[in-house]
């Protein structure tokens, strides 16, 4: 397993992900909370790290790449912070968790993310530089990006306002509004997967469980279950993830609007099958009772985004 995070000093940069701000103190908006980030070694010495449930030796150098830290986990791979070099740019270099020992299958799963991302030129949506393989390892670089998860952004900044929540929104509809459009589906939107800059620019990311409505045929079958429970539509809660469209991703939309606005998911179990039972069969519970300062059509756009049919 990794060695325990340490958090940088003063002056090191955040990474693209960052913990939970818990209970500190809030800042002003566009402020940053420490990062707790993994360091490797220097030079061409081996960075030891599980990698899934296979214990692997990572290089610090991928190619022309420099691995410096460890930055997150998506549904398919690990992502790093790494240097080029030849271009004097920081990126995040994306790895399939099994590497090598990964099924084809799941390489020919890594390699659609790439393409489905490297389709889509939007300026709130991740972008892709390059598709390679190192030594059997596929692996795909995008831009770095220095913020934090959506969730963990409006925490830190206190971000209590429906009019800023509601323009934040927009902008994420807007970019998953133009993956439709390209004929891709997300398939698992959730605050996680959204990080937000030090602008307060929101970035959809993690096109791991991706659908290209122009070319999947079967490549899902039914009764997978494929997203994250809380935010899933009852249709992929059900399995039926052969047959989803757009019409998934709104709902999805509509469940990271619920949680922007109340400050908690629109459902939530004990286990995983009751948070999936609850998707599948309930309402979620009205805004006004979590937040009374939600009125009109903002509050009629979130529940009708996560209508069950």
């Amino acid at each position: 397993m990794p060695e325990k995070p340490v958090k940088p000093g003063r002056d090191e940069k955040p990474s693209t992900r960052t913990e939970s701000p818990g209970g500190r103190d809030k800042r002003t908006s566009g402020e940053m909370p420490p990062t707790v980030v993994l360091r490797s070694s220097e030079g061409n010495r081996q960075l030891p790290l599980a990698v899934g449930d296979l214990p692997r030796e990572i290089p610090v150098r991928l190619g022309k790449y420099r691995i410096e830290a460890v930055v997150g986990r998506g549904a398919m791979g690990v992502v790093y912070k790494a240097i080029q070099p030849d271009l004097n740019r920081i990126v995040a270099l994306k790895l399939l968790l099994e590497g090598q020992h990964a099924s084809e299958s799941r390489k020919h799963r890594f390699e659609r993310e790439a393409r489905s991302i490297a389709k889509l030129k939007h300026p709130n949506i991740v972008v892709v530089h390059e598709v390679g393989d190192y030594e059997g390892q596929p692996f795909f670089t995008m831009d770095f990006i220095d913020g934090q998860p959506l969730d963990n952004f409006i925490e830190w900044n206190g971000i209590a306002s429906t009019t800023l929540l509601a323009e934040l929104c927009v902008q994420i509809a807007d970019a998953v509004h133009y993956a439709h459009e390209k004929g891709i589906v997300h398939r698992d939107l959730k605050p996680g997967n959204i990080l937000v800059t030090r602008e307060g620019r929101p970035i959809v990311t993690d096109f791991g469980l991706a659908k290209d409505l122009q070319t999947d045929t079967m490549f899902s079958i039914t009764g997978d279950i494929m997203g994250t429970p809380a935010y899933m539509s009852p249709e992929q809660a059900e399995g039926q993830v052969a047959d989803l469209d757009y019409r998934s991703d709104i709902y999805s939309l509509g469940a990271i609007l619920y949680t922007m606005l109340t400050g908690k998911p629109p459902f939530e179990g004990k286990t995983l099958v009751e948070t999936l039972g609850r998707v599948i069969n309930d309402d979620p519970a009205p805004l006004h009772h979590a937040n009374p300062a939600i009125e009109g059509d903002l509050g009629s756009i979130c529940i009708k985004a996560m209508e069950k049919s």
